[in-house]
């Protein structure tokens, strides 16, 4: 049975800890705290051109949904079961741990995948952290004024989509080593920096051809930080793919493998307790011999309405050097949530994208409706 075997491997687990931890740092068992999420909506596509490239319809459902369907059912949020913890040793440090599956609630038969699995180990401001985690380029640029809980994201979407493996249009990353000072991207601390690497990743596109693969074993690096001085922060990331060719590969004929990186800037200005204001700036270099730059903005507003409403709104755009790419004319994308008990709420969202480009086939507009339910436990 797989449960006993997951047993008997926590047992073997425990017990190589106990001999490779001296008496003295040893801690009780870590608290256990289990939770979830059940999050469904019913969602309408409109994308008469097929352009709809950073909406992504129906994603996380296994019946997605299409511009030709009148509606469908979205799980777009993912909805989860995890189990997290922590135990405190006799020297201070603290270890932690963090294991949750995202359930396609849609499917009966949908197997689960992980969505968070790591460890770490902290010491008063310093922590680290190893395996699939959030993104610190996120966490530190995005955050600041896209913060929808599913739709809300093409400006996002328009730069971070180029990177490769799991570096790409991404909130989470693989097989990640992550050392923080401070509270991270999401915190308010006076100053914090984030260092990563990011292993084994890359799953670039190759067509086959096995010579091209990136034999790097670490795939990608970023590094972030972020400065509060009173109701204001400021942000900067930078996030890049580490290639490697392999001993087949010929560069003479088809150049250097790319390792496209991405440079952010932004801000976060907490004019009161309800009103929170946010931009960013993202600069993609492609890594390519032209047409190698492409740039993204959002900024946006989040206001607590009152003790049951909030609403969060924005405006976004971007711009690639090659005129034959999708030019992001306008990103616009509002999210107005009704909360009906302490762990329940419905939600409404809404994304429209605006495309021009000397490629005829590229040009036009998208929109995307969300309504959705959720209920954490």
């Amino acid at each position: 049975m797989k449960y006993n075997n997951i047993f008997l491997s926590t047992l073997t687990a425990s017990a190589i800890a106990s001999t490779l931890l001296p008496a003295s740092a040893m801690a009780e068992m870590p608290s256990i705290d289990l939770y979830g999420r059940i999050d469904l909506g019913f969602e309408s596509y409109n994308d008469s051109d097929g352009v709809g490239a950073h909406i992504f319809a129906g994603q996380q459902s296994d019946n997605g949904n299409l511009d030709e369907q009148d509606i469908g059912v979205s799980n777009g949020n993912h909805s989860r079961l995890g189990v997290k913890g922590s135990t405190t040793l006799d020297t201070g440090v603290v270890l932690g741990y963090q294991y949750e599956l995202l359930a396609d609630v849609l499917n009966h038969g949908g197997a689960p995948t992980t969505r968070q699995a790591w460890l770490s180990m902290a010491k008063g401001k310093h922590s680290l952290k190893v395996g699939t985690q959030d993104n610190p380029l996120y966490d530190y640029s995005a955050w600041n004024a896209q913060k929808s809980e599913v739709h809300g994201y093409g400006a996002y979407y328009y730069t971070t989509c180029d990177l490769p493996g799991s570096l790409q249009c991404t909130f989470r990353t693989e097989s990640t080593v992550n050392y923080t000072y401070g509270s991270g991207g999401y915190g308010r601390d006076p100053f914090t920096v984030t260092a990563a690497l990011h292993f084994n990743g890359d799953g670039r596109n190759t067509n086959g051809d096995t010579t091209k693969d990136n034999v790097s074993g670490v795939t990608g690096a970023t590094i972030a930080g972020a400065a509060t001085f009173d109701n204001v922060t400021v942000n900067a990331a930078y996030q890049t793919s580490i290639v490697s060719e392999g001993d087949d590969y010929d560069s003479s004929t088809s150049g250097d493998l790319p390792a496209p990186s991405i440079i952010s800037l932004g801000g976060k200005y907490f004019a009161t307790d309800d009103l929170e204001v946010g931009f960013f700036y993202h600069m993609l270099d492609k890594d390519v011999d032209e047409d190698d730059t492409k740039t993204a903005f959002a900024l946006s507003g989040t206001y607590q309405l009152n003790s049951k409403m909030s609403l969060h709104a924005g405006y976004g755009a971007g711009e690639d050097d090659d005129d034959m790419a999708r030019q992001l004319d306008s990103n616009v994308y509002a999210q107005l949530i009704y909360a009906t008990s302490e762990s329940s709420h419905i939600r409404l969202e809404v994304e429209q994208v605006s495309y021009s480009s000397d490629n005829d086939a590229l040009e036009g507009d998208a929109n995307i409706v969300l309504v959705s339910l959720r209920q954490d436990f």
